[in-house]
């Protein structure tokens, strides 16, 4: 290999590793996703940006079809109460959410898309049945409106809800001023940042040049609040963030 592209190789490799990443999930996801950025190189910044909080709700003794899991919080709220009968099928949105079913012992199916957009595709080939929705308080409601609409015997159970976590203004400069790539995961972790942003006046004087939104329901989220564009991962899943990080300048 000739020196000029050593050169270039290691000036390559240097200005990787200078690169900062923003996580905003809650304080252990971030734990538990840090280490696939830095395994790349990348410097990790945290800013949770929303907390959950489990809710009371009684463990519904009737039996369902189908009960259907739109994320991996949804999973570990519900199954600290309850348990599901043997013959109920179980559906997950994607593939993490799949696995975390998995580890408890239950097979789940998903959809083609991984998405709120996904289900309702799986659920119009299946006769109307009694379905069980465990979810976010403020959880999106196009399926469940789309379940009912067709018929489908509904239990909409109100599980756990999501709420922002403030900051001052000193807090959010601290790192949106180190220009990181930008990673939410959620509709919710939008609308905090920008009512931070909004709350700190910071709105107009901070211009977010990189950011990643996984899914697209998290990327209508954030076209409502910011003028900037945002990146989509292939799939829903921080393996591929981190591919398409790689691939930012």
């Amino acid at each position: 290999m000739k020196t000029s592209s050593i050169f270039r190789c290691i000036v390559t490799y240097l200005d990787l590793r200078m690169r900062k990443i923003l996580l905003t999930r809650e304080v252990d996801d971030i734990l538990k996703d840090a280490k696939l950025f830095e395994d790349k190189g990348f410097e990790v910044l945290a800013l949770p940006l929303i907390k959950t909080q489990s809710l009371p709700f009684e463990v519904p003794q009737e039996n369902f079809d189908y009960v259907v899991f739109q994320s991996q919080k949804a999973v570990k709220y519900f199954f600290e109460k309850a348990s599901l009968h043997s013959n109920t099928k179980v559906v997950a949105v994607g593939k993490s959410t799949q696995k975390t079913l998995e580890r408890l012992g239950y097979k789940a199916y998903i959809p083609d898309e991984e998405s709120a957009k996904g289900l309702i595709e799986f659920f119009k080939d299946i006769k109307p049945c009694k379905v069980l929705l465990p979810r976010a308080k403020e959880g999106r409601e196009e399926l469940l409106n789309f379940l009912k609409e067709r018929g489908f015997n509904v239990l909409d159970l109100n599980i756990y809800q999501t709420v922002m976590v403030e900051y001052s203004k000193e807090e959010i400069l601290d790192v949106l001023s180190q220009d990181p790539i930008v990673v939410l995961a959620s509709p919710s972790a939008v609308k905090s940042l920008f009512a931070n942003l909004q709350k700190n006046m910071l709105i107009c004087k901070i211009t977010l040049r990189n950011v990643i939104c996984i899914g697209e329901t998290t990327k209508s989220a954030y076209q409502e609040h910011f003028r900037n564009t945002c990146y989509v991962p292939k799939k829903p899943s921080m393996e591929e963030v981190v591919n398409l990080a790689l691939t930012l300048k």
